[in-house]
């Protein structure tokens, strides 16, 4: 397996996206797990939002669970709703009882 790995800091965004896609379509969690542990949560909902869905679902159950509801308030209205409409139930909930209650009212 060919692994790419490219440090965020260096590069820009579209970079970011292009080789989280490679990542995401190798497989290759501990690559992107390491590209992603210190991205802001807004950063990264910037880049989950340029990602096609099955990237961006892919790569929001690889977020840390702590940053998960930081993640999911950053989002914009339809990637947010595309993330939701493929959590489990129980998933969710953990993540919304963790939210902001504005920001939890707005998923639920």
């Amino acid at each position: 397996m060919k692994t790419r790995v490219v440090y965020m800091e260096a590069i820009d965004q579209k970079e970011i996206v292009e080789n989280i896609s490679f990542l995401v379509a190798e497989k290759d969690v501990p690559a992107l797990k390491n590209l992603i542990v210190d991205t802001h949560p807004a950063d990264m909902a910037a880049i989950l939002q340029e990602l096609n869905e099955d990237e961006c679902i892919y790569l929001f159950h690889l977020i840390d669970p702590e940053y998960t509801p930081d993640v999911l308030s950053e989002l914009d209205e339809v990637t947010r709703e595309d993330i939701v409409s493929r959590l489990a139930t129980s998933h969710l909930t953990e993540i919304v009882e963790e939210m902001d209650s504005d920001d939890a009212a707005d998923i639920i």
